[in-house]
């Protein structure tokens, strides 16, 4: 892996565990042994850096999801696919998802920053709105809001489960909303679904 890989890799970590605030070009010279204009040849400013970091990690995601939709047919095993995305981010790196965790400190980031993180937010919403308008049609899923709306509420629900779960190291939280995600949606327990699961 060469050093440009190393920097965005090693950023990618700092910012999912501590957020964008929470490093600094020294903190990554000294993780990787080099010095600091090393990391400024190769990313000019921490916008710079942030902005690309965010970008890859989109590009990344993207793929995820084109996967999901290639190996599954049924609205139901996409979401299902999904809601994984989340679970293994937290479960198996134990991390949350880049994009959630710099959200919550959105005010202090540059505007290059925030524009990457508004497209990673738009994918989700375009791909959820997709599918769950697919599941609407075809009867898989039930709701009485529009797709989009749907879209923004199941999102919504499992970034801030995501976050609680990890703050209160409790994994059980992720798992209960993700459970009463797909419940909810499912024609046969629609009418008895009206609030998520509280531990």
């Amino acid at each position: 892996m060469d050093t440009r890989a190393k920097l965005l890799e090693l950023a990618q970590d700092q910012m999912q565990r501590k957020g964008y605030n929470g490093f600094s070009y020294a903190d990554l010279a000294a993780a990787l042994g080099v010095c600091k204009a090393t990391i400024h040849h190769h990313f000019p400013t921490k916008a710079d850096l942030g902005r690309t970091v965010i970008a890859q990690y989109r590009a990344s995601f993207t793929t995820a999801l084109a996967d999901i939709d290639k190996n599954h047919n049924a609205a139901q095993q996409k979401l299902q696919s999904y809601i994984m995305l989340f679970r293994d981010t937290l479960e198996k790196k134990h991390k949350i998802c880049l994009a959630v965790m710099l959200a919550a400190g959105i005010e202090s980031l540059p505007e290059s920053v925030k524009e990457e993180l508004m497209l990673f937010f738009h994918v989700n919403d375009l791909w959820l709105t997709k599918t769950l308008h697919a599941g609407k049609i075809n009867g898989e899923f039930v709701f009485s809001s529009s797709a989009a709306e749907a879209a923004k509420i199941i999102f919504s629900t499992l970034s801030g489960a995501m976050v609680v779960a990890q703050s209160m190291g409790d994994l059980d939280r992720l798992h209960g909303v993700s459970d009463w995600v797909t419940t909810f949606l499912d024609p046969n327990q629609f009418l008895e679904q009206t609030t998520p699961p509280t531990r």
